[in-house]
Parts: structure tokens; sequence; C-alpha cells
């Protein structure tokens, strides 16, 4: 195939081999393709999906850029709303209030983010934030397939990605919003 793109990969996880790769060792920024750690690490943590947590100032990326779940600092709303808007609409907000909802430092979750990624294999991979918005989370092809081969074994993970849109509610106001 014709891409124009300098990376690339096709993977067939049913039978361990690679279709096609173009330059699938070159170390590029990862973007929101971060996120799927994000969610690997925030699973493991075994959270509690209703859990309520109270929007922060610490939960605006800075600069403030990119996607976000319209919640202001002080809304309320469920750990479940947080993990679909990451995943469903790529919300750094809700990326950066989930990392802190497991209790764990904006570091340590970060140094989980890097361990978990070494148990998996992923060599040419480091994480430094949990939005993908720092160009420093760097990662190969390679590496994402298998990330990409891990994560899709949990079924929510697999919904929050295909559903095309996601109400959720503002718990002290009640507001519900897509």
């Amino acid at each position: 195939p014709v891409l124009k793109t300098n990376v690339a990969m096709i993977y067939d996880p049913e039978n361990k081999k690679v279709i096609y790769e173009k330059n699938s060792n070159l170390r590029r920024s990862l973007a929101s393709i971060t996120k799927l750690m994000t969610a690997i690490v925030f699973l493991e943590t075994d959270p509690d999906f209703e859990k309520i947590v109270t929007m922060e100032d610490s939960d605006l990326p800075r600069p403030e850029t990119g996607v976000k779940i319209a919640v202001n600092v002080g809304d309320q709303i469920t750990v479940r709303d947080l993990f679909n808007a990451m995943i469903t609409g790529s919300a750094n907000n809700a990326a950066l209030a989930l990392a802190r909802s497991t209790g764990l430092s904006a570091a340590e979750f970060t140094a989980r983010m890097n361990k978990r990624a070494k148990d998996l294999q992923m060599m040419s991979t480091n994480f430094v934030e949990p939005t993908g918005l720092n160009p420093d989370n760097i990662s190969t092809v390679t590496d994402i397939s298998l990330m990409v081969n891990y994560i899709m074994k949990r079924p929510g993970v697999i919904t929050a990605s295909i559903q095309p849109s996601y109400t959720y509610t503002i718990i002290n106001t009640g507001e519900k919003r897509t």
C-alpha cells in the first residue's frame, strides 16, 4: 500500500504476525495513544467505578489545550464517567482526574505507566504524564501493538472505544451532558 505516513504497522493478533510495517521501530510522540496506558494503570488499581471525584484545578492540563470533558472545578462526577470520557472522547482533564482518583501522586502514576510498559516488553517507550499532551511521551508502533494487544482483552475498554458518544451526569448539579 501507498501510505502518506512515516510509520505504520498492520498486525494480526490472532496469528501474532506482522502483515505490513513501515519504520515500525522509529520512536515518535504518542499523543493521545498515551491514554491507553493510562487506562491500563488505572484499571490495575482495581477502581470503584461508582466513586465520586470532585474536579480540581490540578485536573486541567497546562497549557490548557486539546480535548476535555465539559466540567468545572468543583463539579462532581463518577469514575465511570471519567473513564468513558477519557476513552470515548480522549478528554485530557478526565485522564488527569482518573490518575488522581487512584490515590497515587502524578509521579507515582507515571512511574507505574513506565513499569507496565517494560513489563509488556515495550522497550522503546517512555511516559512523562498520562494525557499525551507532552511530546516526550514516546514509543514505536511495534511497542504500541503490544499495548493495544494487551488492553483490547479488557471488555470495558473495547466498549468505551467504539461508542460514538457518551452521556454523563454532573452529580452536584444533576445536569446531564453528552
